[in-house]
């Protein structure tokens, strides 16, 4: 039995069972990112622990820390700030894939846009002179649900001086907030609608629909039985022809389908640019 509780970055999910308590807690690296299927899914679980609380941590380790009252987060090493240069952030476009949608709320509108490699911690590493930057990209409408929740999200209020964040990334407010420094940070696994809805922005108009939620609440908890490792691999690969796959990943897996969207986001937005 471990005595010790697995380091920042390499710990990818914790559950926690009180026993006594009938407390659930848990996160997952490999998880929803749609608010709609999250509260779906929680919904569906407390059925099968019928009695029990449940809960989900948004803020992952900092959550359990809490809830076990130990000293995790302060014995981490802080992973280092990723940055980019004025140009590379300026010239950064979408073109074949999107990784964040950033929202900048003023006090009478929204400006909408889209990064091609531009990652949220980049951004908030960036400090507020992003914000400028941000503006002189291309703007887009507000979009529904099952279009973007997938994408990294964050929403920047200039006229409360509010950062919302729709990803718990270790680290981040600890290094950026001297960046930010009138800026309320608001960070967590909270899914693109419900960061909308912290920042107070409408979206009733926006949600997901039922049947929607119903068949990707379904790709998490059923598996796909024909997955190929090899033709993934071969997929990647002619993607970025730099990537090298430990002689693991082709052992006989059945990964969810939600989980290899996501994997093939975070390889592309991994070696589509390295800064």
């Amino acid at each position: 039995m471990n005595d010790e509780i697995m380091n920042e970055p390499w710990i990818e999910g914790c559950v926690v069972i009180d026993k006594p308590a009938k407390r659930l807690h848990f996160w997952s690296w490999e998880f929803s990112n749609e608010t709609s299927v999250i509260e779906y899914y929680l919904s569906a679980l407390a059925k099968k622990w019928e009695g029990w609380t449940v809960q989900f941590l948004k803020n992952r380790m900092y959550d359990v820390e809490k809830i076990l009252g130990i000293d995790y987060i302060s014995k981490q090493e802080l992973p280092k700030l990723n940055t980019w240069s004025k140009e590379d952030m300026v010239n950064d476009k979408e073109e074949e894939w999107t990784t964040a949608l950033v929202v900048i709320k003023s006090s009478d509108k929204l400006f909408v846009t889209k990064t091609g490699n531009l990652n949220s911690k980049v951004i908030v590493s960036y400090g507020q002179d992003v914000i400028p930057l941000l503006l002189d990209k291309s703007q887009y409408e507000l979009p529904n649900e099952v279009d973007e929740s997938t994408y990294e999200c964050i929403v920047i209020d200039t006229a409360e001086k509010k950062l919302f964040i729709n990803q718990s990334e270790y680290g981040l407010r600890e290094q950026a907030q001297d960046l930010w420094k009138e800026y309320e940070f608001t960070m967590g696994d909270f899914g693109y609608i419900e960061t909308l809805r912290r920042a107070g922005i409408d979206i009733a108009n926006l949600m997901m629909t039922e049947e929607k939620v119903l068949e990707q609440f379904n790709n998490i908890v059923n598996y796909e039985n024909n997955f190929d490792p090899y033709e993934m691999a071969e997929k990647l690969t002619n993607e970025n022809s730099d990537i090298q796959f430990n002689p693991d990943f082709f052992d006989t897996v059945t990964p969810q389908k939600s989980m290899l969207s996501r994997l093939k986001s975070k390889v592309r937005r991994m070696f589509g640019r390295q800064r």
